[in-house]
């Protein structure tokens, strides 16, 4: 049974259902059920890259907020100072995600990493976050055997974008 949905639009997150009314504003192309506890077989697992940001530390307050998931892996290159019975935040190097969770298996993905063009300090770094980084966090979750992949990028996100930030946006 199918107790409600998130509704995934450019600039805008809305969980509809019994228990609707959250609203996080960032960009992610995705729709995918909300589905009640007690309709589930086994809870299920989550892994989310880039839990210490604006957008991931949303989505994890609203993991952990569900009862769909029995744990949360929560990615970040350094320690959150965050304690819930169902979190297990792994401090990694994202540029050796696959040697360090090599074996982890999950049901569901989330990608909220990012930077911005002026704490990467230039296009090249801004690439290797925004692209490199996202792609290896895909793979993993691939190897993961993972079920549903869910990316953050940009309104405007386009691969044929004259504006680089949008165009690298684009290219996921």
């Amino acid at each position: 049974m199918v107790a409600g949905y998130w509704i995934l639009k450019p600039m805008l997150a809305i969980r509809t259902g019994p228990a609707f009314g959250c609203i996080v504003p960032f960009a992610c192309r995705a729709v995918f059920p909300v589905v009640s506890s007690a309709a589930m077989a086994t809870p299920k697992i989550a892994l989310l890259a880039g839990a210490s940001g604006l957008v991931g530390s949303l989505l994890l307050d609203e993991l952990l907020a569900t009862s769909e998931y029995s744990r949360v892996y929560a990615l970040s290159r350094r320690p959150l100072h965050r304690e819930h019975p169902r979190l297990a935040n792994r401090v990694v190097r994202f540029e050796q995600l696959a040697a360090e969770l090599k074996g982890l298996a999950a049901d569901d993905a989330f990608c909220c990493l990012g930077t911005t063009i002026a704490k990467a300090g230039s296009q090249t770094e801004f690439r290797r976050v925004d692209v490199d980084l996202v792609l290896a966090f895909a793979r993993v979750a691939h190897a993961a055997k993972v079920t549903r992949f869910v990316v953050v990028t940009s309104v405007g996100a386009d691969a044929a974008a004259k504006n680089f930030y949008l165009r690298t946006k684009g290219e996921l």
